[in-house]
């Protein structure tokens, strides 16, 4: 247990009469939507509030995803995705498209953009999650909406607008469809007045 010194517990209760005590966090928010078979091109509004700073997205079997016991709802595949897009803010990321053709092997740029948006590329730092981990159940398309682009320690001002994210298919999604899941990662601040009241920036007003 950690005693404050009377006097700079008194200091902190007079400052916190005059401003609140402010932390910026960050916050993570799961969406999941069903994609049925035979579409070869799908767009999702995922977030409609808050801009987040950075989306990954991975697809699971429906099947898989809704408790077959047979399946493992943790076995992420490409189902042959020739292209994702976020598009948001008059903006869409990635600027160029992608033109993937996983069965071809032509998925690199998404695989090293994945380690890039997580702050692991050029580092020692990993996740373990090889090229061929990458094409054959650990696919996950990270996809920064920062002003910098990568995973860096800034806080990003908050962004209100629609977040939507476009699929593109090189062939149809398989019989049985696939759930697609998002994870949205946005910048926050908590405020903690006087009286202890807990307040944030998403649902000041």
């Amino acid at each position: 247990m950690i005693e404050v010194q009377p006097s700079l517990n008194m200091n902190i209760y007079k400052t916190l009469e005059s401003k609140p005590a402010t932390y910026a966090i960050r916050k993570t928010e799961i969406k999941s939507t069903f994609l049925t078979a035979g579409r070869t091109e799908i767009e999702y509004n995922a977030f409609s509030a808050s801009i987040p700073r950075r989306i990954t997205v991975a697809l699971v079997g429906n099947k898989a995803f809704n408790g077959d016991f047979s399946l493992s709802p943790f076995n992420f595949l490409p189902y042959d995705l020739r292209d994702i897009s976020v598009h948001t803010g008059g903006h869409i990321y990635p600027m160029v498209a992608y033109k993937l053709k996983f069965k071809e092997d032509l998925f690199v740029r998404a695989y090293v953009d994945m380690y890039e948006a997580l702050g692991m590329a050029n580092s020692d730092r990993s996740f373990d999650i090889s090229m061929e981990k990458f094409k054959s159940g650990w696919t996950f398309f990270v996809i920064p909406l920062t002003s910098t682009l990568d995973d860096s320690c800034g806080f990003e001002l908050l962004r209100s607008g629609t977040t939507s994210i476009r699929l593109e298919f090189n062939t149809p999604i398989p019989t049985g469809g696939v759930e697609m899941i998002v994870l949205g990662e946005f910048d926050q601040m908590l405020m903690i007045d006087y009286n202890r009241h807990i307040v944030s920036d998403s649902n000041l007003g």
